[in-house]
Order: C-alpha cells, then structure tokens, then sequence
C-alpha cells in the first residue's frame, strides 16, 4: 500500500509540476505579447 501511495504522489507531483510550467509559459507568453503589441490588452478577457 504505501509503494502504490508512494507512486502516486510522485504522479501527482509530476503533473502538478507539468501544469505549472504550462502556466508560466503561458503568462511569459501574454507578457512578451503585451509589451510588443500593447493593444492585445483591449482583446483579453480581463473580466
């Protein structure tokens, strides 16, 4: 049992670490966009 949690939670952390990177990328992305082309600001969906 503890080898099938053990295993798990290095899943868990691998996705979490995988979504994390995404996200980062994601706002280096819209940062990068934002400062060469300053009216995609008026196209994001800031609410």
């Amino acid at each position: 049992m503890a080898n099938l949690r053990a295993a798990h939670r290095k899943i868990l952390l691998w996705m979490a670490a995988r979504i994390s990177v995404y996200y980062l990328g994601l706002a280096a992305a819209i940062a990068v966009a934002i400062t060469v082309f300053p009216s995609v600001i008026d196209q994001l969906p800031l609410g």
